[in-house]
C-alpha cells in the first residue's frame, strides 16, 4: 500500500535564501516491509534549543503514516555515556542514527561503531569536525552553518545601539562589553564570539572588552558568573545563545538593578525563552536558529536512510550536509516574526525566496 503524501509547513521561512538546501513538499512512500526504528542520541536533553528540536521531531513522527519507533537517549554531558547509548541504540536494532554530539570533535567511537554495523549517522546541531565528517559515506549533517551566525547577532546589537544611544551609558563613545561563551572549542562558540565583535566594530562601534565567561550553554552558570560581574562597567553582553542570555538577566533581576542601569543583551537561537525575554524587553535581540525546519528535514532524511532508498531528491551541499538559514530578531521585527511563527503558511510553495540548488 501506497503511504499518503505527507506535507511539511515550515514556519518562518520567506525570509530566507537557502543555498544547498532540501525543500520536499511531501512525497509518496513505497510500501514498507518492517517498521522504521529510529536512534536519537542527545547531549544533554535540558538544554533549551534540543528540547525544542526533540519536541518537533517527536511532533513528526507522530504525525507520520509510517511504523515509526524511536528510541532516544540523554547523554547529560558525558561523551563517554553517549557512545555506551550508541552502542546500545546499534544493539537494540536501529536503522539509522540521530546523533547530537557532546564533543563535536571525538565521535570516533560512533563513528567506528556505525560503520561496523552498516547504520548510517545523521549528526545534528553540532557539526563534527571535516575530517570525522569524511571517515565514511553515510555520514550526514544538519543544522545551521557555523560561518555567518555571529555576523547576524553582531548586526541585532548594532541595530538596538543604533536607536538607543544611551545604551552607552557613562557616554564615552566606547560600548564595555563582555561575552557570554558556550563551551571551550566549539566552532559554533567560537565564531559567533569572533564574528559578532568584528562585524560591530565594521559598523564603527568602538568596543572594550571588559570580560568573559564560558558558561557551556547553561542558564545557572551563566547567572553565577555574570553575578560575579555586577561589580564591573557593562554596557553590552552577548551571549553565544538565550539560556546564558537568560541567566544574565536573572542576575540583574535578583542583584535589584533597575532595567535602565543594566546592559543591552543580545541571545542566539530564538527559543520560546529568549522570545519570551525579547517581548518583556528585557533582552534586545536574539538570532532564530529554525529547530523546527531541521527537525522536519531529520525526518525526511533518516526515514529515507532507513528504507535504504536513493537520496535523489535532497539537495545536499558538499554531498552530504543540509544547512538552514538563520534569521536576525530585533524589537522592531519581533511582532511580524512571532505572528509568522504561530500562524505558518499553509503553502510550502509559496515561499519563493528560497532556491532550489542543483546537487553539488
Amino acid at each position: 500500500m501506497t503511504n499518503p503524501t505527507k506535507k511539511y509547513y515550515f514556519r518562518s521561512i520567506e525570509h530566507f535564501v537557502l543555498t544547498g538546501v532540501l525543500i520536499l513538499s511531501g512525497c509518496s512512500l513505497p510500501q514498507r516491509t518492517h517498521t522504521i526504528k529510529i536512534g536519537l542520541a542527545l547531549y544533554d536533553a535540558h538544554d533549551t534549543f534540543i528540547s525544542e528540536f526533540s519536541t518537533h521531531f517527536n511532533d513528526n513522527i507522530k504525525e507520520s503514516s509510517e511504523d515509526v519507533q524511536l528510541e532516544s537517549y540523554d547523554a547529560s554531558g558525558s561523551q563517554y555515556t553517549q557512545n555506551t547509548q550508541v552502542a546500545q541504540l546499534i544493539d537494540n536494532g536501529c536503522d539509522v542514527l540521530c546523533i547530537n554530539p557532546v564533543d563535536r570533535t571525538a565521535p570516533g567511537k560512533m563513528i567506528e561503531l556505525a560503520r561496523e554495523n552498516n547504520i548510517p549517522i545523521i549528526f545534528f546541531n553540532r557539526e563534527p569536525v571535516e575530517e570525522d565528517l569524511k571517515q565514511w559515506n553515510r555520514i550526514y549533517y544538519i543544522g545551521s552553518s557555523a560561518k555567518g551566525s555571529g555576523t547576524l547577532q553582531g548586526e541585532a546589537a548594532a541595530d538596538y545601539l543604533k536607536t538607543h544611544p544611551d545604551a552607552d551609558r557613562n557616554r564615552d563613545g566606547v560600548i564595555q562589553y563582555i561575552l557570554l561563551e558556550g563551551e571551550p572549542g566549539h566552532q559554533d562558540s567560537i565564531m559567533r564570539s569572533e564574528e559578532s565583535v568584528e562585524t560591530l566594530e565594521e559598523k564603527g562601534y568602538v568596543l572594550e572588552k571588559t570580560d568573559y565567561a564560558i558558561a557551556n550553554w547553561s542558564r545557572q552558570q551563566a547567572q553565577t558568573k555574570i553575578t560575579q560581574m555586577l561589580d564591573k562597567h557593562i554596557e553590552l553582553i552577548l551571549s553565544n545563545n538565550d539560556d546564558m542570555a537568560a541567566g544574565a538577566v536573572s542576575a540583574y533581576e535578583q542583584a535589584g538593578i533597575p532595567r535602565t542601569e543594566r546592559p543591552v543583551i543580545i541571545g542566539f537561537d530564538g527559543t520560546s525563552v529568549g522570545l519570551e525575554l525579547m517581548k518583556n524587553e528585557q533582552m534586545a535581540g536574539t538570532v532564530y536558529n529554525n529547530s523546527n525546519i531541521q527537525a522536519d528535514m531529520m525526518f525526511q532524511l533518516a526515514s529515507t536512510l532507513a528504507r535504504n532508498e536513493p537520496l535523489t531528491d535532497f539537495h545536499l551541499e558538499k554531498d552530504r550536509r543540509i544547512y538552514i538559514p538563520y534569521r536576525k530578531i530585533t524589537p522592531d521585527v519581533l511582532d511580524d516574526f512571532l505572528q509568522e511563527h504561530d500562524h505558518p503558511a499553509e503553502d510550502p510553495s509559496s515561499f519563493n525566496s528560497y532556491i532550489h540548488p542543483t546537487r553539488q
